[in-house]
């Protein structure tokens, strides 16, 4: 007997449905934010069609997609930071395929808050980025992959103090 392939959008929605359920372990919880942003990605479904399938029951979660500027050549650089920033502020970014070389994107899942904030600080980093450097220099991708890098092992040791202050309050006996 062969069995159906799930439909990406049901697939989504069942992830979805646990990344939005407070009672799921919280590593069980990101993991599935990040296999739907997957999804969304790979299947090249529109934040627009993932929502109206999936329903009002995942509305803290915002589904979008950002283009990335290739004015310089370098889309899929910016892209990589992109996700990185996403990354940090826990949000998921996951590449979005290209129909053209020119054409990058990323598909960013999280709360609006979180989408919000990954869009903002990345287009002012971006900003910044062209106003510092010419168009097309080649060590532009370097210099991303480097502010990746940095970006991401600041988020982790973000993480270990907020980790360890909910421990130590976690612990403490009342009085």
């Amino acid at each position: 007997m062969i069995t159906p392939t799930p439909n990406p959008i049901d697939h989504i929605a069942a992830h979805l449905t646990v990344a939005t359920d407070p009672t799921a372990p919280a590593a069980v919880r990101e993991n599935a934010r990040r296999t739907a942003a997957e999804l969304i990605a790979r299947h090249d479904i529109t934040p627009a069609e993932a929502r109206a399938a999936c329903g009002t029951r995942h509305s803290r979660l915002t589904i979008t997609t950002h283009p990335v500027s290739v004015a310089d050549g370098h889309g899929e650089a910016r892209a990589s930071l992109l996700i990185g920033i996403a990354e940090a502020l826990r949000c998921e970014g996951v590449h979005q395929p290209a129909t053209t070389p020119d054409d990058y994107g990323v598909v960013l899942l999280g709360t609006a808050a979180e989408v919000r904030a990954a869009r903002r600080l990345t287009d002012g980093i971006f900003a910044d980025i062209d106003n510092a450097f010419p168009t097309g220099d080649p060590q532009l991708p370097d210099i991303l992959a480097t502010m990746r890098q940095r970006l991401r092992a600041a988020a982790e040791d973000l993480r270990a103090v907020h980790q360890c202050a909910e421990d130590l309050t976690e612990h403490q006996p009342r009085t």
